[in-house]
């Protein structure tokens, strides 16, 4: 999307952000209809199908950012010494692309960590997350078991977080 020509790098980054500012209750009525058809539904594959959408557009808009601000010659001089292109892309971009790749997967994870509404309707109840289980919780009034269930759900996303941070401190 980042080496796109105008017009078509703009038509695709709305389709990839579509599922991020769609509302969730319409993106998870349309997810559940797919998951039906593919026979996935009620099942950890089909959640987990359907938490990547919204995660993948979020890491897409991050890595497109960094794609297309980064420099691109010594990839060019690679290309000049004879390398292929599959060791242009493993010698040179991956490389290059390493932190804003975790930064990606960490937000990625952090978006799919929160998706409640998805984990419902396309889980169809069987599937038992633990933000499910949390609000399970709280809805029996049981304070206790649900307050730990909540610090669990805080160590991921601060474990996450963390890995942002140290990252964005590297030069």
């Amino acid at each position: 999307m980042a080496t796109l020509p105008r017009p078509w790098s703009h038509v695709a980054t709305a389709l990839v952000f579509l599922p991020v500012a769609a509302p969730p209750i319409a993106l998870g009525a349309g997810l559940h209809v797919v998951a039906l058809q593919l026979g996935v539904a009620g099942s950890w594959s089909g959640v987990w199908l359907a938490h990547c959408v919204p995660a993948v557009g979020y890491a897409t808009l991050v890595l497109t950012g960094v794609l297309a601000t980064r420099d691109a010659r010594d990839e060019e001089a690679a290309c000049t010494l004879g390398a292929t292109r599959v060791q242009r892309w493993r010698y040179v971009l991956l490389p290059q692309l390493r932190g804003a790749l975790t930064e990606a997967a960490a937000v990625a994870f952090l978006v799919s960590w929160a998706q409640v509404a998805l984990t419902l309707l396309v889980g169809g109840g069987a599937v038992r997350a633990l933000p499910i289980e949390v609000l399970a919780l709280v809805r029996a009034g049981q304070e206790t078991d649900a307050a730990v269930g909540a610090l669990l759900l805080v160590l991921p996303a601060m474990v996450a977080l963390s890995a942002l941070r140290r990252g964005a401190a590297r030069p």
